[in-house]
């Protein structure tokens, strides 16, 4: 079967499905429900068009943008149970990014309202790898944004991805990796600004010896809605996983999901998750889910989870030592989120995460 064989097969698929189920809101744990009724869906004829106007899209500094390839499009699932799923998948431009040489990287991916776009970037073996992924969102409608990440045997991928939006744009992306033999992946993910913005986000350790840390940043404000869902799932052996969530409500919810899975073959793995949420008013809501699903008796796993406000008696030290209430609560801010900014590489994505976390909360407080 050849490419154009394939991809006329997964739009089938994904139109059949799209016409037969309806859009569903997303139920979680604890009877918690992501109320979906509100997502504007355009019809096939309307994504289709803004599937073709956002071609080229994704323009790419030092790497290659190539050609979608066989194998990228067969890691599409068969099976599509998610309307929205499927009307990605019937409609996406499909972009593969390969690293060919180490070092740093930076490409910039066009989001435009009522679009469909599914980046797939591969990390060959041997290729130690930077990549800043700076996504433009255009300022309301729908989209969707898939990556799949292939990181392959002795690899290392150091992944960043910023995204921004404006409170009248609804997000929905998947992002997936897959890691083979002695594969490192630190994938640091900053998403700001959209009214609803849905992630899901899976790393499968499927190589011995693998690597993987996953660090999900995020500040919302304004009634805006974060649904969040953080996955490693361990297949290889002496696998080692860290998944990390850190985010600031004003005015806003998020709920974070958690899962740690350790597969049957994946003896001496070691699993860990921690998402810490900072209320920043008392009409901020967060709610963290931890998961923990063990197969193999021969592993290590844990979790950790914190829902709290700033602290009375750190600000009451700071205004001891002669800072006010509104600038002892700015470095309370600096200091959340500053120990996961200094670690993301590369150092030049450091700034802008800054702007977007720190300077963009510090700005909200001396408007409040």
């Amino acid at each position: 079967m050849n490419l154009a064989d394939i991809y006329d097969k997964r739009r089938s698929q994904a139109t059949m499905v799209t016409e037969k189920t309806p859009v569903t809101d997303h139920q979680q744990g604890l009877g918690l429900v992501t109320k979906r009724s509100h997502i504007n869906l355009p019809d096939t004829d309307q994504a289709a068009e803004a599937a073709i106007q956002s071609t080229g899209q994704v323009r790419v500094a030092t790497p290659r943008h190539e050609e979608p390839h066989e194998h990228a499009l067969m890691s599409i699932p068969d099976e599509i149970e998610d309307r929205l799923d499927a009307v990605h998948v019937a409609n996406a431009d499909v972009n593969v990014i390969r690293i060919t040489e180490s070092g740093h990287h930076t490409v910039t991916v066009g989001i435009p309202h009522n679009s469909y776009t599914h980046n797939i970037l591969h990390i060959p073996k041997g290729v130690n790898a930077t990549v800043l992924l700076d996504y433009e969102t255009d300022g309301y409608g729908f989209s969707t944004e898939f990556i799949d990440v292939h990181v392959d045997d002795d690899a290392t991928a150091h992944l960043t991805e910023i995204r921004r939006g404006e409170p009248e744009h609804t997000l929905y992306t998947r992002r997936e990796a897959t890691l083979g033999d002695d594969a490192t992946m630190h994938w640091t993910q900053c998403d700001t600004g959209s009214g609803l913005l849905t992630n899901f986000t899976k790393t499968h350790l499927l190589g011995d010896n693998s690597e993987s840390r996953t660090t999900n940043l995020f500040y919302g404000n304004d009634s805006r809605e974060f649904d969040v869902s953080l996955e490693s799932h361990h297949t290889g052996e002496n696998t080692y996983s860290f998944i990390r969530s850190r985010g600031a409500l004003r005015s806003a919810k998020s709920t974070q999901r958690g899962l740690v899975r350790i597969n049957k073959p994946a003896f001496d793995a070691d699993g860990y998750q921690k998402a810490d949420n900072l209320l920043l008013d008392s009409d901020a809501n967060a709610v963290s889910i931890p998961d923990l699903e063990i197969h193999n008796p021969n592993v290590q796993c844990s979790h950790g989870s914190t829902v709290s406000s700033l602290d009375d008696e750190q600000l009451f030290y700071l205004q001891t030592r002669g800072y006010n209430d509104l600038h002892a609560k700015k470095l309370l801010v600096e200091g959340f989120f500053t120990p996961y900014i200094e670690r993301v590489r590369p150092e030049d994505a450091q700034s802008e995460l800054r702007d977007l976390l720190v300077n963009n909360i510090q700005s909200d407080l001396d408007a409040s």
